[in-house]
């Protein structure tokens, strides 16, 4: 037990790390038992580092007072705790309206309301740029306008750019309008041929969080997440921001990102310490890669939550003259002051967002979805290759089903996840039928053996695929489950 003489020296050296850290223009706060600090204009959770970083400073004071801060470690710190205000629930952060942290000051950007920085203020957003209401970014928008400048309609080529604008909002201003809303709560996944602006984009966000030195912005790839500790990282982040987040051609466990995507909650592993409970990543989720990724995810939910953006116009010699003598786009924009206006511009694609309370997909993006999942999600490759919405015809699930993993049988054979994608097909093809084919319903009692598709009827690929399946004796396609199929509906 503690004699009174240790307790009062514990009690001194916690002031002083209170009193060392006002000196930095730093606070703690306690949030539900977690140990929070404002750093930098912002609240974040307090980590292994800031422990670190705290810890010589301690024990210098500790030694003073004749106490072995490394024997005491744990009860310094726990009065530390003790002595810490303020203190906050989990649901008081960023809980007074969409505010972010400027390198000026605080700002409402729903109102446009501006004061100074101030720890009372339980804000989590950081934002490394100037606010300034009046800026704007004539640069800026004429890079987007050459990124998809290959779009002859203009309609839809503005329609791309008002889509990034309005993910840009949501991305920087995550209110808990954004939080609150799973349609808006959406990661993006910028690909195409090297020089088409992908990078771009990404930097352009990158900026406006600060970089990677300070681990405001984390690089993480996939892989990276998968790990352990893989999260950790994660802890200090704003937001993901990965160039190559992907390995072309390796299949991704799609759970780890769903999670991020949609803020739900992770245990995370933390090196020397005691796993973190509970925590919500609530920051954008931004990849890059030359190619599309291929996921290991047999909800087909990750088509929804990580919205596929092509690029595929690539810069050229003509098109170095608007980099104004600097290295790349992004330099050209910093040098010309254009982050403040990035963020009004921003700021007026999440106004327009939340009135909506759903992104506009432009046609481009949708294609580029339908493409990506066709080559990715075999229940859903079937149905497509196989298969038409016709009000007047239906089919029998049980000769569907048995064409199915036929079909994978013959489309993945000899290929390393033909076993996985016929499973895949036979667990999710009546589900993904009824969500990609809206029109369809599912008929009759499972107990008889009569369940049907109405409105679903094989094309003549499927048809000739039902022949080459009944030629080869494939189990369940039988002339006998044939009178199941496209059966004509009365009306």
């Amino acid at each position: 037990m503690a004699s009174e003489k240790e307790i009062d020296a514990i009690e001194n050296v916690a002031m002083a790390v209170h009193m060392k850290f006002a000196e930095q223009e730093q606070h703690l706060g306690i949030v539900e038992a977690r140990r929070f600090i404002w750093d930098d204009h912002h609240w974040r959770l307090f980590t292994n580092q800031d422990q670190s970083d705290m810890q010589p400073f301690m024990t210098n004071i500790a030694h003073a007072r004749g106490i072995v801060a490394a024997e005491k470690a744990h009860t310094l710190w726990h009065t530390i705790d003790a002595k810490t205000t303020p203190r906050t629930r989990l649901a008081n952060l960023d809980s007074e309206g969409p505010i972010v942290s400027c390198d000026n000051c605080l700002v409402n950007l729903e109102l446009g309301l501006t004061c100074p920085h101030d720890h009372r203020y339980w804000v989590t957003r950081r934002l490394k740029v100037e606010y300034d209401e009046h800026a704007e970014c004539p640069k800026w928008e004429a890079t987007l306008e050459r990124i998809w400048g290959d779009i002859a309609d203009p309609v839809e080529r503005q329609a791309m750019i008002k889509f990034l604008q309005e993910w840009f909002g949501t991305a920087l201003i995550r209110s808990n309008k954004v939080l609150d809303s799973r349609s808006l709560k959406r990661g993006l996944f910028v690909y195409g041929p090297q020089g088409t602006g992908k990078t771009t984009i990404a930097q352009v966000l990158r900026m406006m969080f600060g970089n990677l030195a300070d681990e405001r912005v984390s690089a993480a790839t996939m892989n990276d997440l998968s790990k352990d500790f893989g999260l950790e990282p994660l802890l200090k982040a704003q937001a993901i921001i990965t160039d190559e987040g992907f390995n072309e051609g390796v299949s991704v466990k799609s759970n780890v990102l769903k999670k991020l995507i949609t803020n739900e909650p992770f245990q995370v592993a933390i090196k020397g310490q005691t796993n973190l409970n509970n925590f919500v990543f609530k920051g954008p989720v931004l990849f890059t890669a030359n190619g599309l990724p291929s996921f290991n995810d047999t909800s087909g939910a990750i088509y929804d939550r990580l919205i596929a953006v092509p690029v595929n116009r690539q810069f050229t010699i003509d098109d170095v003259e608007t980099l104004e003598g600097h290295g790349n786009i992004w330099e050209m924009l910093k040098a010309n002051n254009e982050l403040p206006g990035i963020l009004n511009w921003a700021r007026r694609g999440y106004l327009r967002v939340i009135k909506r309370g759903h992104f506009e997909i432009p046609r481009t993006i949708t294609n580029a979805t339908l493409d990506w999942r066709y080559s990715n999600d075999p229940a859903f490759s079937f149905l497509r290759k196989c298969t038409v919405a016709d009000p007047k015809q239906a089919c029998g699930e049980a000769a569907l089903s048995a064409l199915a993993s036929y079909w994978a049988k013959m489309q993945y054979a000899g290929q390393h996840q033909g076993g996985v994608s016929i499973q895949i097909i036979r667990n999710k093809l009546a589900a993904t039928i009824l969500e990609a084919m809206p029109t369809v319903r599912r008929r009759g009692e499972a107990s008889s053996g009569d369940v049907h598709y109405s409105g679903l009827a094989l094309n003549p690929y499927g048809v000739a695929m039902w022949a080459k399946a009944e030629e080869a004796n494939a189990p369940m396609c039988t002339p006998e489950a044939a009178k199941s199929i496209n059966v004509p509906l009365l009306t």
